[in-house]
């Protein structure tokens, strides 16, 4: 996002980056991998602050960027921000994806915007389901990136 907008001359943006950013289980995750490392589960490395902030400088897009470390519905609940965009890729079961939609559109801007990845419902994950209950209307792109509007939020 920060090279889109850098491209396009903006040097007006902030982004925030908000994840736990440490090496335990997400919500979504099965109770056999609940005590297993992120690697151990499949999934890789685990986030780190340091790999994260290593990222945007070799990215070069560290001015306008800041990181924090937090549940990103701990942060949704208690942050004063107003955001134009929030991209949700938190954990993929369908009550976190619920929840965590319904706290970010409380924190968008008039005509802000919604969005994630992951749009499935394989294993555990309720993703598509979740944005599906959540949206009369929303966009889907190579049928995996969802974007939605607070106007077609489905209270």
């Amino acid at each position: 996002m920060a090279k889109i907008l850098n491209s396009l001359g903006r040097k007006d943006y902030i982004i925030v980056g908000v994840d736990k950013f440490e090496d335990s289980p997400c919500d979504d995750w099965s109770e056999e991998q609940r005590s297993l490392t992120w690697e151990q589960a499949g999934f890789g490395p685990a986030p780190t602050l340091a790999k994260a902030k290593e990222n945007l400088i070799d990215l070069q897009v560290t001015a306008n960027v800041f990181l924090v470390p937090d549940l990103d519905k701990k942060f949704l609940r208690n942050t004063h921000q107003k955001f134009d965009f929030i991209y949700l890729d938190t954990s993929h079961d369908y009550q976190t994806v619920k929840t965590t939609i319904k706290l970010a559109l409380d924190k968008l801007n008039p005509k802000g915007l919604i969005g994630g990845d992951d749009f499935s419902d394989r294993g555990n994950w309720g993703v598509a389901s979740a944005v599906r209950d959540s949206f009369d209307h929303f966009d889907l792109f190579f049928n995996w990136l969802w974007l939605g509007q607070a106007a077609n939020y489905r209270l």
